[in-house]
């Protein structure tokens, strides 16, 4: 059951407390949706990244849309990396970084990554990263910041119940 504001505890306390094994609210997990096997990977994380950043309404597009290739990119670095543990708590820390700990970050990534063997599909997610590496400081940290005051419901992704995995 999806019951994030806690309306059916509070407007049916009897019900609740008769039947809360069935009506507690369980924390929903974007991205457990996102199957790295899936061949349709990589437009799921884009449909996802689409989803969270707002585009409508700016006066420059440019920012909301690099905002949304940096989503996606991390999106699809998060559910390779850690499966079922990822989630919208990590993308948020990962976008909270500064620009140079993000490069850092990307690059420590790259380096794992050069190291173990790789699965076909783990190229993409490598291109992606790639991407996100070789922009331009200015631009990466444009986006980034882009992606952070962009987030729909930045505060909601900020609920504990969004750091742990679904």
């Amino acid at each position: 059951m999806i019951n994030p504001f806690g309306v059916v505890e509070t407007n049916y306390p009897r019900l609740f407390a008769k039947h809360s094994h069935l009506l507690k609210s369980h924390g929903v997990n974007p991205l457990a949706a996102l199957d790295p096997e899936n061949p349709s990977f990589v437009d799921d994380a884009k449909a996802l990244a689409v989803a969270l950043i707002k585009t409508e309404q700016a006066r420059e597009p440019y920012w909301p849309m690099a905002a949304q290739a940096l989503v996606k990119g991390l999106l699809m670095v998060l559910r390779v990396k850690y499966r079922a543990k990822a989630s919208l708590g990590g993308l948020r820390d990962i976008l909270g970084l500064t620009p140079k700990a993000l490069d850092l970050a990307l690059e420590n990534e790259h380096l794992r990554q050069s190291r173990a063997a790789r699965r076909p599909e783990r190229g993409l997610v490598a291109k992606r990263r790639s991407y996100c590496r070789t922009r331009d400081e200015t631009a990466r940290a444009g986006g980034a910041r882009s992606g952070r005051g962009r987030l729909v419901h930045a505060a909601r992704v900020d609920a504990p119940r969004h750091f742990a995995p679904a």
